[in-house]
């Protein structure tokens, strides 16, 4: 799936089965060398954000649920890649979507919300600007329940500080599974987007 942050769009994309069966690192480099990422200024809107995940996502084998984050680094410059476990990488699989690539930037922050059917709204997210990642997550329980997954980046993302990671939902919704690589928190933050997934089960 990719999502277009400044039109407010989302679009799926048919992957080859070969192309599921390699995932992971290997789908986050592909698309960023696809896509050109060296060209571009980490914190231009062009900088594309890349979660992928493996081909047993979604399933309960062991260790195949970490989500691979891939971006140009505005830490070093360079093409990065972080990785951290939890439930959004489940989350992901289980709504059969090999990767979610964030383009543009949002005029406004948002939720990113993906529903357990493929739908995708942005909703307003400006109650969770100035949080923790622990307090941003109990405003999103208290918004949608406890059944979601989430990426989250506190106040040092919001504001691109280069130490900045994505925390991701582990299975006691505690948002502390992190890839913290190169700054991709910051990275997100310049796009004004806080991702989140509904887990299997919920009626949302």
């Amino acid at each position: 799936m990719r999502v277009d942050l400044r039109a407010g769009k989302a679009y799926w994309q048919e992957v080859p089965p070969e192309e599921v069966a390699m995932g992971g690192r290997y789908r986050t480099a592909r698309l960023l060398l696809e896509q050109e990422a060296y060209r571009f200024d980490p914190f231009s809107p062009e900088n594309p954000l890349v979660f992928a995940i493996g081909p047993l996502a979604g399933t309960g084998s062991s260790n195949a649920n970490r989500t691979s984050v891939g971006t140009r680094s505005p830490l070093t410059l360079g093409i990065k890649e972080a990785n951290g476990g939890g439930t959004f990488g489940y989350a992901l699989g289980q709504m059969r979507l090999s990767h979610l690539v964030l383009e543009g930037k949002s005029p406004d922050w948002v939720v990113l919300r993906i529903t357990r059917t493929g739908e995708v709204f942005f909703d307003p997210a400006e109650g969770l600007l100035g949080l923790g990642n622990f307090q941003a997550a109990n405003r999103l329980f208290a918004a949608y329940g406890r059944r979601i997954a989430f990426a989250l980046l506190g106040p040092v993302g919001e504001y691109g500080g280069l130490l900045s990671g994505i925390a991701f939902s582990d299975t006691d919704g505690r948002p502390s599974r992190l890839a913290a690589r190169g700054g991709v928190g910051a990275v997100m933050g310049a796009k004004r987007a806080k991702p989140r997934a509904t887990r299997p089960g919920t009626h949302m």
